[in-house]
């Protein structure tokens, strides 16, 4: 009987450790199927961005350059102020957020495209980008609408906003292909181990004290990797791209889950505890200790 324990005791701690290493991927895992590989729930979740200054002052300064270079040169040299202030009202209007949103929702099924390589991404040299040809014509017509009639010579352009770095495409193309053959089942497999860690347990309240922190610990060293890369994404992302900005709103989801199942865990861990700690006074009258104990 004690061999057949220690058996027991080994071959749960074997789940419970494997189950609250493969948390943090799967929860990463589920959330990326849901959020980031779905254009319409990714185009939901970067809308807000439209309201973000950051974005709105790159967005801004990329239309105001491209107008001012199809303007002669005469006029360009002394009409920045005017069309950065008509940009400028654009970006803070209704039409931005529109115009957001489609554009995400354009580049998002080219980059889809690139990664599963079932079509042609707007690649302008080693990037993936935003086409801001209706931004640039959105802020033509208001410039031509206030009176500044040489906005009338600027053409329909065809101008990119850089947003993905193709130099890491193979990495991401290989994630990709992992996400879209194991991104749905990940989350079953974790927790089916810790379930399975708990059954063959002997002692299962001190298990699930085992379990709860191990999934709120999973859960912190997810969050520390989100803050590094947080920290590295303006690196590895084209220049003048507001990546902070972005990471956040995107992750914004992740971290509520992470933090829910963190909470989760915590509660678990701490209500195995304290009904450990109340059936101890059966013990100590001599009881037998049950094996679920």
């Amino acid at each position: 009987m004690e061999d057949t324990h220690k058996v027991r005791t080994v071959l749960a701690v074997v789940l419970i450790v494997a189950g609250c290493l493969l948390a943090p991927v799967a929860v990463t895992a589920a959330w990326a199927r849901t959020h980031v590989t779905n254009t319409e729930r990714y185009v939901d979740t970067v809308a807000p961005l439209a309201a973000d200054s950051d974005v709105r002052n790159a967005v801004a300064d990329q239309v105001t350059e491209v107008i001012l270079r199809n303007l002669p040169d005469r006029i360009a040299s002394t009409a920045r102020g005017v069309v950065r202030g008509q940009v400028g009202q654009l970006v803070e209007s209704d039409t931005f957020q529109s115009l957001w949103r489609r554009a995400n929702q354009a580049a998002h099924g080219q980059l889809i495209d690139l990664l599963t390589g079932r079509g042609p991404a707007n690649l302008n040299g080693d990037t993936v980008s935003i086409d801001l040809g209706p931004f640039v014509a959105a802020a033509r017509d208001r410039l031509v609408a206030s009176g500044f009639a040489a906005a009338q010579r600027i053409p329909d352009i065809q101008q990119s906003f850089d947003v993905f770095s193709s130099a890491d495409l193979p990495k991401a193309q290989q994630a990709y292909r992992l996400l879209d053959r194991y991104g749905a089942v990940l989350p079953f497999v974790a927790a089916g181990l810790l379930v399975l860690g708990l059954g063959v347990a002997v002692r299962r309240r001190r298990t699930l004290i085992g379990i709860g922190l191990g999934t709120a610990a999973s859960m912190v060293v997810l969050g520390i990797v989100l803050l590094i890369g947080r920290q590295v994404a303006p690196d590895r992302l084209p220049d003048g791209f507001p990546a902070t900005a972005v990471f956040d709103v995107v992750t914004r989801s992740l971290w509520t889950t992470l933090v829910v199942i963190f909470v989760i865990g915590a509660v678990v861990a701490g209500a195995a505890l304290v009904a450990t700690r109340l059936s101890r006074p059966d013990r100590t009258a001599g009881s037998a200790v049950p094996p679920g104990c």
